[in-house]
């Protein structure tokens, strides 16, 4: 059953959300050949009082571009997160919790199903950016084969400081994951606590927890690194900082889900 509420909730979700991946595809397209013209022909048109003002046109056509790509990631999260709500804490949650599966289930259902979306979403954005640089790096005649090299040559191990890059890395990674976990149970917070507003409730509950991570993460590294005096210390010193940030990241999204399945549970506050 748990495969068929999988199931269900990628065909729901992606409905709307694989044409707004193929609108941002398409806006990558337009951003990289505007990108392309005002690379070619910037000077040529500033030359002629007449046609200076294309290069402003084109200019803000790219900048919408950019802006619709930046809205699709953002608006693919917020609509998942409103599905989540939607279907499991209005009228439809009637429905969702009368199906032969666990709170468990059910949370991990939506949060796989985030995380899928989120990748195809990072995928998205991957080849807008590699649509741009490679369309304009062949306007200045720079080779695929020597964009390759720039990008392995800071990618060696070779290369000072990449034990703290890869750390990130994985932090960054860890953080992103963890993310989509408390997200839910934000949502969760707002939708069990709060009565009658639980949309505020699920944003005050986000607005918390970021301020509580930032706060966390901000004492963490002022800790390790109040005594630093080398780079090398300030690199080893960093490094700690970023584990334990990963530790407590791992935490909360670890505590958000047995809390979040609790509250749908034993809690749940539908309409």
């Amino acid at each position: 059953m748990f495969a068929k509420l999988l199931k269900h909730e990628w065909r729901d979700s992606s409905r709307i959300l694989t044409i707004l991946s193929l609108a941002a595809l398409g806006a990558g397209a337009v951003g990289a050949l505007l990108l392309r013209t005002l690379t070619d022909n910037t000077n040529t048109l500033l030359q002629e009082a007449d046609t200076g003002w294309i290069v402003g046109v084109l200019g803000i056509l790219m900048m919408f571009a950019i802006f619709g790509l930046m809205a699709y990631v953002l608006g693919t999260r917020i609509l998942l997160l409103y599905r989540f709500y939607k279907s499991k804490f209005t009228d439809e949650g009637y429905l969702t919790f009368t199906l032969p599966v666990n709170s468990r289930q059910i949370f991990l259902a939506s949060f796989l199903n985030q995380l899928a979306w989120g990748v195809i979403s990072g995928a998205v954005m991957f080849l807008t950016v590699l649509m741009m640089v490679l369309i304009a790096a062949s306007g200045e005649g720079i080779s695929l084969s020597t964009i390759v090299e720039e990008v392995q040559s800071y990618g060696s191990l070779d290369v000072p400081g990449t034990g703290y890059m890869v750390l990130s890395l994985v932090n960054g990674l860890v953080t992103l994951v963890a993310g989509y976990v408390t997200g839910l149970t934000c949502v969760v917070l707002g939708a069990v606590i709060a009565k009658k507003h639980k949309i505020l409730g699920a944003f005050g509950a986000y607005y918390a927890l970021s301020m509580l991570t930032s706060v966390l993460s901000a004492v963490c590294m002022s800790m390790f690194t109040m005594e630093v005096t080398s780079p090398a210390q300030m690199e080893s010193a960093m490094m700690a900082a970023q584990a334990v940030q990963m530790v407590i990241q791992l935490v909360l999204a670890v505590g958000g889900f047995f809390l979040s399945t609790y509250l749908m549970e034993k809690k749940l506050n539908l309409p």
